[in-house]
This record gives structure tokens, sequence and C-alpha cells, in this order.
């Protein structure tokens, strides 16, 4: 479909409203996963994090069997697509305060399965590095709020380069996530993973490889990683809910092979089903 379908409970039916917070200030979270069948992939992933997302800035979480309702309502004809659970406090009046009589308004949004070229997935991509700096701030660090303005102007520069996906790190030098993923790679035969304490998103995907690489008896380490410390890595990838995993086999002056681990963890969420 060439425009979203949205279903909205709470709140102002139907449309936004023009003083809803989550357009003013963007004081609200998202979400986005994949639906096949008409059935949402890692489903409890998503509803944690929402869930934990929501807390972290005072918002009330959805009620998990309305929100799977909702959910199941949009998607009725059984379609594969899109999932986006948009959650905003409401409507406000004029300043940050946030009103105590606010509430808070659940939207969902219903596309089109993503486009994207299956050599991503398969034979893997040139990952950029973006010049736009993530601003720390760890009291949101890890969630996934409404002012994304980093990644729209870091996403325009993938754009001015061709580049599928982009690195994007802090202004001391520490690699953090990619535009609109998670990464991941392994160094000196070591699974690491950004550490999400100041900047970034912890996405459902990422939480998802770290259970799998647990509970396959392979520790993933979160920490710190620096760009020498990626350019001599064995092999990297880059992973989000939609697109799930995209090898990397250029970064900057360096090549990398589509490893063994990355294809593990292809094939771990391949077999993933979908469902509530």
């Amino acid at each position: 479909m060439s425009a979203p379908v949205m279903r909205v409970h709470g709140g102002t039916p139907e449309a936004v409203d023009p003083m809803d917070r989550g357009l003013h200030y963007g004081d609200g979270i998202f979400r986005t996963l994949r639906m096949v069948g008409g059935l949402p992939v890692a489903w409890p992933f998503h509803v944690a994090r929402l869930t934990h997302d929501c807390g972290r800035i005072g918002l009330p979480p959805p009620d998990p069997d309305a929100l799977a309702a909702d959910v199941a309502a949009l998607f009725a004809d059984g379609s594969d697509g899109i999932l986006k659970i948009l959650i905003t406090r409401g409507v406000g009046g004029r300043g940050y305060t946030p009103p105590s009589t606010a509430e808070a308004c659940c939207r969902l949004y219903r596309f089109a399965p993503a486009a994207h070229p299956p050599e991503h997935a398969d034979t893997g991509i040139i990952l950029g590095h973006s010049g736009m700096a993530l601003g720390c701030q760890p009291a949101l660090a890890g969630i996934k709020h409404c002012n994304r303005l980093e990644q729209v102007l870091a996403r325009r520069e993938c754009a001015d380069h061709g580049w599928p996906e982009a690195l994007m790190g802090t202004a001391d030098g520490r690699l953090v996530c990619g535009t609109m993923s998670n990464l991941f790679a392994v160094v000196d035969d070591a699974v690491v993973t950004p550490a999400i304490v100041d900047a970034g998103v912890i996405g459902a995907t990422r939480q998802r490889l770290i259970e799998a690489c647990r509970a396959a008896g392979r520790s993933v380490m979160e920490t710190d990683i620096h760009p020498a410390a990626l350019a001599r890595a064995e092999e990297i990838f880059v992973c989000n809910s939609a697109m799930e995993i995209w090898p990397v086999r250029q970064w900057a002056e360096q090549h990398y092979p589509v490893g063994p681990f990355t294809r593990w963890c292809q094939a771990q969420l391949a077999a993933a089903c979908a469902g509530f």
C-alpha cells in the first residue's frame, strides 16, 4: 500500500491533534517491527522494549492484550508488512512541563514490506561513516524516543553518498550504532556490540541476538568500540527488525568476509516463528 493505514486507541481518534506533545516536543516513543502473514515477528521483545521505554520517560505502557488485539485487527487480512507503534503523551498545553491530565495516545501504522535489495543480506553492504555525532544523554540512552533529528540528518548523508547504512558515533570517537541499526562485530574472536550507556537505541533484534548467543553458550561483550578495534574485526554486521541482518563487506578502507558468525545469526532470526 502506498499510504500507511492507522489504527488508534486512547487519546484523539483517527487524526493527530495539532496540540499533541509528540508533534511539538517529540514527547513519545516508537518501535518498528516486521509482520509476516498478519503476525508480528518477535512480539515479546518489542512489547518489552515498549514497556521499558514508556517507563523511562514516564508514560503509561500500553496494555499488552489491547495492543495485540489492535495489531491483529490492523493486519486482519494476513498480509506481510511493517508495523510502527507510536506512543505519545497526548494533548497538552504550551510549555515543556508535562500536564498531569494528559492522556497518552497509541497509534499503529501499517506499511508495505521493506523493499531492501536482497543482496544487502546476501553479499553484504559498503558501510559508511556518518559525520553526524550523537549527543550523549544517559537518561535517554537506549530509548527509541521521537527525537530523531540526528538520524534524519545522517540518513540524508547516506543518500548523498549512496550508502545503504552508516555508522554513527560520539564526539569522543566511540562507535555506537548505525543510523537505523545496531552493530555487531567479531574482534579477536570475541563477539562485541557497542554498550548503550549514553547514546543510541537498544533494538529488539539486538536483544534477540544477545539472548540467542548466550543460549548457545557464546558470550557477547557490550563494550566501547573505537574505529581501531573495528578495523581489525574478522566480521561485521548491522541489524534491525525490518532488515534483520546486513553483513558488512567494506567499511572505510577495510574489507571483511561474510563470516560464519554472521550467517549463524541470520539463521537464528530466520528460524523465529511469527505470532503473539
